[in-house]
């Protein structure tokens, strides 16, 4: 009897965190739905890496978007993460098919959010979990946990723009926090991956950071397929 009390009151206080019509599952569903809005975009990004060992000046580019992943950036010098990594939107997490887990609710940086655990599906997926932080109030995630097959783990943090994020759920800033020893970086040109990674290693702090900020969105603006095209030299 008092096993059964105890499972009543769990489910008593998880029906409270996710009441009806707000499962995890429907909770991403909802978001779906907003970032569905989203067809293209162009936007302005300023790209700031932040690693002891490494001076890299702040860059400028522009990125173009089109759903479902076609990607394109004027400046191909664009930061330490993988390339994949680099163009990652958190709204890609709930585009394919994935477990969703409620798991409670937690304030972050002065948001109250859904705590939800993605598992993607799939064993080509390279994210094999993403705890993840939803904005109550706007749907939209604030932070990212990703543990990955190949890149260990990523932690991202979003910030948004009030009134852009009334519109399309596009952020204004995304923080990236990785670990150099588990992340595989492109070579400089002139040296090896080999001795990237060698150099990597022998250095004391291997965390770092790479914000990415957004400006002058430019939404549905009807890029087409060809726009994307790789041009042979």
């Amino acid at each position: 009897m008092k096993s059964l009390s105890i499972v009543f009151i769990c489910l008593i206080n998880y029906l409270q965190i996710f009441p009806q019509g707000n499962s995890a599952n429907e909770i991403i569903e909802k978001m779906k739905r907003n970032a569905s809005v989203v067809h293209d975009y162009e936007v302005n990004i300023k790209v700031k890496t932040n690693v002891d060992f490494l001076k890299i000046p702040e860059t400028e580019s522009i990125l173009y978007f089109k759903q479902p992943n076609k990607v394109k950036l004027k400046s191909e010098r664009f930061s330490l993460l993988p390339r994949k990594f680099s163009f990652f939107s958190p709204i890609s997490l709930i585009k394919n098919d994935a477990t969703c887990i409620g798991e409670g609710e937690e304030t972050f940086n002065n948001h109250k959010c859904y705590v939800i655990k993605i598992v993607p599906s799939g064993s080509d997926n390279d994210i094999v979990l993403a705890n993840t932080l939803v904005d109550k109030e706007q749907l939209v995630f604030r932070k990212v946990d990703l543990t990955t097959r190949k890149n260990g783990n990523i932690v991202l943090t979003m910030d948004y723009d009030l009134a852009m994020i009334k519109r399309y759920p596009l952020p204004s800033s995304i923080q990236f926090l990785f670990d150099f020893s588990n992340l595989k970086i492109p070579a400089e040109e002139g040296e090896t991956s080999h001795d990237s990674h060698n150099k990597n290693k022998n250095e004391k702090l291997n965390k770092g950071t790479v914000e990415i900020r957004f400006s002058d969105y430019k939404v549905n603006v009807g890029l087409t397929d060809s726009f994307f095209e790789e041009k042979k030299k």
